[in-house]
């Protein structure tokens, strides 16, 4: 992974990224994001907590990145602000 994924947003502040992520890979895989962007959080999601920590994280972050299933992240987003994102989905070959 490589430097400088999400360094600004408009009016020059380093961006704030929330990631979550669902598994152990999901949780390796957070951990190479994170060593492209030092400043990102990374939670493991626990067992009824996705729709707390979506709502925590949407008000304080620039970016939110869930680290599993595309509905997942639909479904929580949705639930709580009655409204879809576009999304986009990356693939990778192990």
């Amino acid at each position: 992974v490589r430097g400088g994924l999400l360094h600004r947003v408009p009016g020059g502040h380093q961006m704030r990224i929330a990631a979550i992520a669902f598994t152990d890979c999901g949780m390796a895989l957070g951990a190479r994001l994170r060593e492209a962007e030092p400043g990102m959080t990374l939670d493991r999601c626990e067992k009824g907590g996705l729709a707390a920590w979506t709502e925590r994280a949407f008000g304080g972050n620039d970016a939110l990145v869930f680290i599993g299933a595309a509905g997942i992240a639909v479904r929580a987003i949705d639930i709580l602000y009655y409204f879809v994102i576009p999304l986009y989905s990356f693939c990778t070959a192990s």
